[in-house]
């Protein structure tokens, strides 16, 4: 995370699976490959950044109800 916001010029998207709370998820008979968090929180704690956006993108749209942040440095 630390990278991406460095590499960064204005604006860090983040776009992963939500959960409240840290929980690994399933993922092709793998452990420890794929997780749901509160990501835009972690961020936002983490690095001076401002919220933009936030929502979510589902079948629909073509993903699988992921959640975005959309920061600004």
């Amino acid at each position: 995370m630390s990278e991406i916001v460095r590499c960064s010029r204005k604006y860090v998207l983040c776009m992963e699976y939500f959960s409240e709370t840290r929980e690994e998820v399933p993922y092709r008979d793998q452990t420890g490959a794929l997780f749901r968090d509160n990501y835009g929180k972690r961020y936002l704690d983490s690095f001076k950044l401002k919220l933009i956006e936030t929502g979510f993108l589902d079948k629909e749209q073509g993903f699988d109800r992921v959640t975005y942040w959309l920061m600004e440095k």
